[in-house]
């Protein structure tokens, strides 16, 4: 690496840092703080600017501020209060954010539910959950249908676009007002009460909800906004999930943050991709798994170069086809991550080395407190010393990334 390209690097590595902290100092666990907050101020600053571009639809800041008081005070009306669960079982649509929004501006916690899930996994994430209500999409009722008579206790069920399974909810947030809520409506919210339930995969057993407080929102939110630095001229491409992490937390924080707007598709198309570039102009494109390979693999497209797209962050994507993808496209800068919805172990390559998840430099090292360990494969554990810790790696050397648990941290703290 020749010196300049170094310090490029570097410059680029501090730079986010930088902003991160910058951003995330204002949080602790008894700050009055959440992504709400930002909502209103670009709906009293930018009323008029685009929040969510959707199909032929364009939500502006104000109209979906509107659209989250409704639902908040449809929640205080149905008596949830702080710390009370409703559950979200909805398609991707601007609705879905306007909803879990409201019922944070009521204190409320969404447990978000997957929305591919049929039978007993979506009976028992429900039942989980212990939500008092159901929202549900009309387009997936079937879903929700092949789960109820195996639930104890089913939640009071709310369902759009006048579908009859289940009480009106068009009907019933058309009765409430989308008026800016009362001074004093989050008079108790603080950062440390839990804002989602966010499942696993499930993989190993029956789905588990992970809590996300207010804080950790932020701080993910946060740590994308510091890596991509989105301004209000910004637009996120958005075809991941609304109900996970990636496509619901990661992808609308460094838009929500800095008063841009988030494209919003119902789901990934790799044929449709590059017209929706040229139809909605987005910069930021997030990714996931094998989405970059499914674009390099379709025929070449009239439309693949003209774009405006600067960053496309993610997870998943492979080192054999990332230089493909990249040259191919055109696309200026690529940030992989690594991170879990429930860990505390969170990295992004800021500087786009091919196949590089994130680094942590030693000038970052007391801030950062993630270390790679030493790990026994064969034992499926950690390798430690005579004193019975764990063991550093050296450079080079391959091993387990771990990271110290700090409630009063957010980048630090596991919330469960």
């Amino acid at each position: 690496m020749g010196l300049w390209t170094g310090l490029r690097r570097e410059a680029i590595f501090v730079g986010a840092i930088a902003r991160t902290l910058k951003l995330t100092r204002q949080i602790s666990p008894k700050a009055r703080l959440g992504i709400v907050d930002w909502i209103e101020r670009w709906a009293s600053e930018r009323p008029s600017a685009p929040a969510i571009m959707f199909e032929d639809q364009i939500v502006t800041y104000r109209e979906l501020d509107e659209g989250a008081n409704r639902y908040a005070r449809w929640a205080r009306a149905q008596g949830l209060r702080k710390g009370d669960v409703a559950a979200l079982l909805m398609e991707n649509r601007p609705e879905f954010i306007m909803a879990w929004l409201g019922l944070m501006k009521n204190g409320s916690i969404t447990a978000l539910l997957n929305t591919h899930l049929t039978g007993q996994p979506l009976a028992h994430c429900i039942g989980l959950a212990g939500a008092k209500h159901l929202i549900l999409g009309n387009k997936i009722a079937q879903n929700y249908q092949s789960a109820i008579g195996l639930l104890d206790a089913p939640p009071k069920l709310w369902v759009t676009d006048g579908n009859p399974m289940g009480e009106d909810l068009d009907a019933a947030l058309s009765e409430q007002s989308g008026a800016a809520m009362e001074a004093d409506s989050r008079s108790d919210f603080y950062c440390r009460d839990t804002a989602f339930y966010i499942y696993t995969s499930g993989t190993t057993g029956l789905h588990k909800a992970a809590r996300l407080s207010h804080m950790r929102v932020l701080h993910i939110m946060m740590a994308f906004q510091g890596a991509v630095n989105a301004g209000p001229n910004d637009r996120m491409y958005d075809v991941l999930p609304l109900y996970h992490s990636a496509g619901g937390i990661c992808a609308l924080g460094p838009v929500f943050l800095g008063g841009g707007s988030v494209v919003v598709r119902e789901r990934f198309s790799a044929t449709e991709f590059w017209d929706d570039c040229h139809r909605y102009k987005p910069t930021l494109f997030q990714y996931i798994g094998e989405l970059c390979r499914y674009l390099l693999n379709t025929p070449i497209h009239a439309r693949e170069r003209d774009h405006f797209l600067r960053v496309a962050i993610g997870n998943g994507l492979r080192p054999e086809i990332w230089p493909r993808f990249q040259e191919r496209f055109g696309i200026g800068h690529i940030m992989e991550f690594y991170g879990a919805t429930e860990g505390n172990v969170g990295m992004i390559n800021y500087d786009g080395k091919v196949g590089a998840i994130g680094r942590v430099p030693w000038y970052v090292r007391r801030i950062q407190k993630i270390r790679l360990v030493r790990y026994d494969i064969d034992k499926q554990a950690p390798v430690r010393g005579r004193d019975g810790f764990c063991i550093e790696t050296d450079d080079g050397e391959p091993g387990e990334a771990i990271g110290k648990i700090d409630p009063k941290v957010a980048r630090e703290s596991f919330d469960g």
